[in-house]
């Protein structure tokens, strides 16, 4: 069983080389594919509307509406950003609102 395992890495792995070299421009590939990661601005933009969203669920629920809102953001970045670095802005984010 485990000597399958290593086959099959060891295959997926020579694929991937394989294919690699036909992707000439990783870059464009990941962009077509919408790989590509977005900025920091562009993540807290969608943070900032999904909170203006949800405002009301924010102050009625404080730091138990971190994971549902945590949810809907990475729902919508779909892995085009970094998850702690969108946790650490959401919670900076809520707790200025939460302060208020």
């Amino acid at each position: 069983m485990i000597t399958s395992l290593i086959d099959e890495y060891k295959n997926s792995k020579e694929k991937m080389d394989k294919m690699s070299k036909h992707i000439p421009d990783i870059e464009k590939a990941e962009q077509t594919l919408g790989l590509k990661h977005i900025s920091e601005k562009d993540v807290e933009h969608i943070i900032d509307n999904i909170i203006s969203e949800k405002r009301e669920y924010i102050m009625q629920r404080g730091t138990k509406a971190f994971n549902p809102i945590m949810g809907l953001i990475m729902k919508e970045l779909r892995g085009k950003a970094d998850g702690e670095i969108v946790s650490k802005l959401l919670k900076t984010k809520m707790n200025e609102i939460l302060k208020k």
